[in-house]
């Protein structure tokens, strides 16, 4: 592969996508950048071998939240936009023309002011993981993609040992135990939503992921 347009400028932060664009029977891989203070994307074509840079974008993300999530043709992450500092939106990068827009966030979950951990996949939809420190989370699902009305709270966890842990991710999601597995900070955590109870998985007994 060869050297990126910045590469010997930029800072990388670590975020990256790849996907398959089917108007041009190609595979892309994405790389975002901090260029000079600037967030700029870059993107590599597998059957041209070569970088460009497409463009500067006002938003910032954060570089422990590494690879996007394909959804509907396009890559997702929560990003930052104005001087909040806080992350208020998600961020979709369409493979297809490398274009830019944001997707709103559920209503309720700004209103309240909940913190966002990461954008998943869960059910073949889009997925956000909001919380309240100390108090729960709360997974989100968006049944038609686009439409912030369509934000649907999906399960709610408020298990004290899942939230003293910093950080929480969504593995899978095991819907004939009604199980979910979670990534917290000490490790993987599988967590029964029926009773509310939770256990370290044993390896090569979890079954088969549903996504």
């Amino acid at each position: 592969m060869p050297r990126s347009p910045n590469q010997d400028y930029e800072k990388d932060i670590g975020i990256y996508g790849f996907g398959y664009n089917y108007n041009i029977d190609d595979y892309k891989v994405f790389k975002i950048v901090d260029v000079s203070g600037e967030t700029t994307v870059e993107v590599y074509t597998l059957g041209l071998d070569s970088w460009k840079s497409i463009l500067t974008i006002p938003y910032r993300f954060d570089a422990n939240r590494t690879a996007g999530v394909l959804v509907n043709g396009s890559l997702h992450w929560l990003g930052e936009t104005g001087d909040e500092d806080i992350f208020n939106t998600i961020i979709s990068l369409d493979i297809s023309n490398d274009g830019f827009e944001e997707v709103k966030l559920p209503k309720e979950t700004l209103e309240d002011g909940h913190l966002f951990g990461n954008v998943e996949l869960l059910e073949g939809c889009l997925c956000v993981l909001s919380y309240i420190y100390k108090v729960r989370y709360e997974v989100w699902v968006m049944r038609d993609y686009g439409v912030q009305e369509s934000w649907t709270k999906r399960y709610v966890i408020s298990h004290e040992r899942i939230m003293d842990g910093s950080f929480v991710s969504i593995m899978w999601t095991f819907t004939k135990n009604d199980e979910i597995l979670l990534q917290g900070q000490n490790g993987l955590i599988l967590y029964d939503l029926g009773h509310s109870i939770d256990r370290v998985p044993e390896i090569g007994t979890l079954g088969s992921p549903v996504y």
